[in-house]
């Protein structure tokens, strides 16, 4: 877990979290680390 503490003006706090995972993504993506989300594959039979 990354836990980020800052001050931030009153009722701007959702817009400084958007900002802020945007440009964490943006970083981790140009270093080319991907997250690893749980992912399901189901496979159906046809008959």
């Amino acid at each position: 877990d990354i836990r980020i503490v800052a001050p931030t003006l009153p009722g701007e706090h959702w817009a400084v979290e958007r900002e802020l995972r945007k440009r964490f993504k943006y970083a981790l993506d140009r270093a080319g680390i991907e997250i690893p989300y749980p992912k399901q594959v189901v496979y159906q039979n046809k008959e």
